[in-house]
């Protein structure tokens, strides 16, 4: 985990988060465990649908949620690293592209400081 701060203005400080590869593909699997305990698949005995069939047929749901898992996560690790507390609510946005299977993923968020 990479992380970029730069100050925009006395009170707003940007930070950008790297997350590598496989820390990505570690919240999907998480993801993916969390929807086999819920799933019903017909022809599968209760939680043993495999992974890759979960992942395809529920594919938006759950890199939405893989996404989120590590905005929480890597937010509040910034914040900490950097002992910022922000005056407002963080949103943070991606930097390239939206999250992707087996690729780094890249976001910035910016947050208000006192001066």
């Amino acid at each position: 985990m990479t992380r970029d701060i730069s100050a925009i203005s006395p009170l707003e400080k940007q930070i950008t988060v790297h997350v590598p590869k496989e820390a990505v593909e570690a919240s999907i699997e998480t993801i993916i465990s969390i929807k086999r305990q819920t799933l019903e698949k017909q022809g599968f005995r209760e939680e043993k649908a495999p992974d890759s069939l979960i992942f395809s047929e529920q594919k938006e749901e759950i890199l939405e949620a893989a996404t989120q898992q590590i905005f929480d996560r890597e937010i509040r690790s910034a914040l900490q690293y950097f002992q910022i507390v922000p005056l407002n609510q963080t949103v943070p946005q991606p930097v390239k592209t939206p999250l992707e299977k087996g690729n780094p993923f890249s976001f910035q968020f910016i947050a208000e400081v006192l001066p």
